[in-house]
């Protein structure tokens, strides 16, 4: 049992750098993960998936109102 079992962590700019290792780190640890980023987020959601997590896609900038109230 993970730390994060049964949560959901929503992680913005997820795909890649430092939010990409808290989704697979957070992930690691039992949370689905909901990633929010404007670029490609295929490659982080499938390494969360080969390591038996769940995991959804959102087109997000942050800076966008709109996007964030979506």
């Amino acid at each position: 049992m993970g730390k994060l079992d049964q949560r959901v962590a929503v992680i913005t700019g997820g795909a890649r750098g430092i939010g990409k290792q808290i989704a697979l780190t957070f992930s690691a640890e039992g949370a689905d993960i909901v990633i929010g980023d404007v670029i490609k987020m295929e490659e982080t959601a499938q390494e969360i998936r080969n390591l038996g997590g769940k995991v959804a896609k959102i087109k997000t900038d942050v800076s966008k109102k709109k996007d964030v109230n979506d």
